[in-house]
């Protein structure tokens, strides 16, 4: 009687354990599909925003493109103004990321070649590249919405900050151009953004530039 009551304790507890487990897993199940859900939702977001602009895309054009409800959008996003925030928050983290990246012990040269070897691939794998710098490049299409405003102009100013510090750098270590960090930080952005706009525009003939070319903006 003994051991039949501790065999019904044990199989409670193995009970007990399998219940959590399965419970643990089904968060783990939900959680990435709400995950997996919201990288629909943006990779759609940045298409169409890039294309239409930000003026010209609803909330129902994104769930189009992501291939949802509208109501399983408002699950997760309110408005296209909290997708453009997040969209937007992300690329201020590719930002952090790239001062890192520029920020590393090493030489200046290396680091530069490296970050126009990287654009060139961009270039020749995709379009995404060219379509989130045609995102963050329509200032005009945000209308009167003051705090997406702010987010976007920090994200330029992070931008041609970051990069104002290392071609400084460069300069100090004398691998770089002389001249204006900051002058040489815009052109640098503004022509990786013509090369962008001009991928979106002309598609398959669109030439990628050579390492070179994208190297001499900085190197003599």
């Amino acid at each position: 009687m003994e051991k039949q009551s501790i065999q019904l304790k044990n199989e409670a507890v193995l009970g007990g354990v399998a219940s959590v487990q399965t419970d643990a897993q089904t968060k783990i199940t939900r959680a990435k599909a709400k995950e997996i859900t919201r990288e629909r939702i943006l990779n759609a977001a940045v298409v169409l925003f890039s294309r239409n602009g930000f003026s010209a895309t609803s909330v129902q054009d994104i769930a189009r493109g992501a291939g949802i409800s509208v109501g399983l959008m408002y699950n997760h996003y309110k408005t296209k103004e909290d997708v453009f925030l997040e969209l937007v928050k992300q690329a201020l983290l590719e930002i952090r990321e790239l001062k890192h990246m520029l920020e590393a012990n090493e030489c200046p040269l290396v680091v530069y070649t490296t970050l126009c070897d990287e654009i060139i691939l961009a270039f020749k794998t995709s379009e995404e590249l060219s379509m989130w710098f045609s995102l963050l490049s329509r200032p005009l299409a945000l209308g009167n919405e003051e705090d997406l405003t702010k987010d976007f102009i920090n994200y330029h100013k992070s931008f041609v900050d970051v990069l104002s510090a290392f071609i400084k750098k460069g300069q100090g270590a004398g691998k770089f151009k002389a001249g204006c960090p900051k002058k040489m930080a815009q052109f640098f952005k503004a022509t990786l953004q013509g090369l962008c706009a001009l991928q979106l525009s002309l598609k398959q003939d669109f030439e990628v530039p050579s390492q070179e070319m994208l190297m001499s903006i900085l190197v003599n």
